[in-house]
């Protein structure tokens, strides 16, 4: 009986409506973008980079899974250095702060004292540590899914959408969903549907998002949802801000239409 742990774990402070609140979105699905390429950017870098998304528009930005803290861009350098860069965008900022042990609530509590306005996890991290920085930290809590195979597949495996209701309990109020298609419609009610006292957790979509697969995903599960591009936004021909323009307007006009 899952609502009997309610008691035990926080569940997501923001969930749908409270990072709608943050940001003052209403009626249509958020924009999300991804600091690319991966590693090897300077904090002053992934702070240009962070700037560019957020002149097109963009609603929430979050590191690539694999950047965490590296010697060529420390986490509290790196924060400090976006912060100032979005000092006065509306949008949200997740650094991933993938770690070990005790070293995750340190790199929380370093992430949020630097300007951090939402943080990032993996699920390599285990589902302890997201409940562990959510009572360490109250900022909206990100949780990225790379590598959940390990944990779905095989014999023994745990079906995702159990995933889904422990990453809520533990206190993720935006969920990485991967790309639509198959079981993944199951995982997005999951993720949406109210757990007792909690909040919804807010759907995020990526791996190969662009304007017309955005407009889709709006079609099949509406506008609670966050459509969160990387190589679209960076690779297209105008820069950035200008990927970021094309998913707004994509996801305006089919928004607008429903």
């Amino acid at each position: 009986d899952l609502s009997s742990l309610t008691r035990f774990y926080p569940g997501p402070p923001f969930g749908i409506g409270g990072i709608r609140k943050l940001l003052g979105v209403h009626g249509r699905a958020l924009v999300g973008g991804i600091v690319k390429p991966k590693i090897g950017l300077s904090p002053q870098q992934v702070a240009m980079v962070c700037k560019e998304m957020a002149d097109g528009g963009v609603d929430f930005i979050k590191d690539d899974e694999i950047l965490a803290d590296q010697p060529w861009c420390p986490l509290g350098e790196r924060v400090k250095a976006v912060a100032k860069a979005l000092k006065g965008y509306k949008v949200l900022y997740a650094p991933c702060i993938t770690g070990d042990g005790r070293d995750i609530t340190r790199k929380a509590r370093l992430a949020r004292n630097e300007g951090a306005t939402a943080l990032h996890l993996n699920l390599w991290c285990g589902l302890g540590a997201f409940a562990a920085v959510r009572k360490a930290v109250n900022l909206p809590l990100f949780f990225q899914k790379s590598g959940d195979k390990c944990w779905t597949s095989g014999p023994y495996s745990i079906d995702y959408s159990v995933i889904c209701y422990l990453a809520q309990l533990a206190g993720c109020d935006m969920g990485h969903i991967g790309m639509y298609g198959g079981y993944l419609a199951e995982q997005v009610g999951v993720l949406k549907t109210r757990i007792e006292k909690f909040s919804p957790a807010l759907p995020s979509f990526s791996c190969g998002m662009d304007p017309s697969t955005a407009s889709r995903i709006i079609q099949l599960f509406g506008t609670d949802v966050m459509l969160t591009s990387g190589g679209y936004i960076h690779s297209h021909t105008e820069g950035p801000a200008a990927g970021v323009r094309a998913m707004r307007e994509a996801t305006h006009a089919v928004c607008s239409s429903r």
